[in-house]
């Protein structure tokens, strides 16, 4: 059995949820203060049988592993941690759990915030990207708002993203793997997908 389907089956949300709010059982579900926001009267529902919650209030909601995700600020991962330490449910060993898949997930997931970094970059130093923050500004987005969406510029040409990354010593493989660039058909090259 996976974890998290041994977690869900051992896991009530409504103990969960009574660690973030005190819940009241009213027929067959339970009702409370949102633990989102600040509220009066109780909009914070949990269903036990279907083991979900929402907010009528904030319109939050979903299952234990959001619940903790968002009351915690944890990854999916990291709540399945979480509530396995929590509740005394054993993990897989690392060695176990550590598969060829998650290897590549993490090497591209370190590739594409690699290039976040390099697009956010562009936007404040490159000449062409400053023009595009300007145009941004002008269109009455906020730098609150350009750094909650990670807002990028992406430089004309087509071996920025590549010329950066083998300054990284990323092979070039890797990178189109992420699928920032593309092998060139004509040549034995890559160019920049964006």
């Amino acid at each position: 059995m996976e974890i998290v389907d041994k977690i869900k089956q051992i896991v009530n949300i409504v103990d969960v949820a009574s660690l973030y709010t005190s819940l009241k059982k009213r027929g067959n579900k339970y009702i409370g203060l949102c633990p989102f926001h600040s509220e009066k009267d109780p909009s914070f529902n949990v269903d036990e049988d279907k083991q979900l919650y929402h907010c009528f209030g904030c319109g939050r909601g979903g299952d234990v592993f959001t619940l903790v995700m968002e009351k915690e600020q944890l990854s999916f991962p990291e709540a399945v941690r979480f509530l396995a330490h929590k509740y005394n449910i054993p993990l897989p060993s690392p060695k176990a759990s550590t598969s060829g898949r998650q290897k590549l997930e993490e090497k591209l997931y370190h590739i594409n915030a690699l290039a976040l970094g390099y697009f956010r970059q562009s936007l404040y130093s490159h000449p062409e990207g400053k023009k595009a923050l300007a145009y941004l500004k002008k269109r009455g987005l906020s730098q609150k708002t350009i750094d909650h969406f990670k807002l990028g510029y992406a430089p004309l040409g087509w071996e920025g993203i590549i010329s950066f990354f083998r300054l990284q010593n990323i092979p070039d493989n890797h990178v189109e793997h992420a699928g920032l660039i593309l092998k060139s058909l004509a040549e034995n090259n890559y160019c920049d997908r964006f």
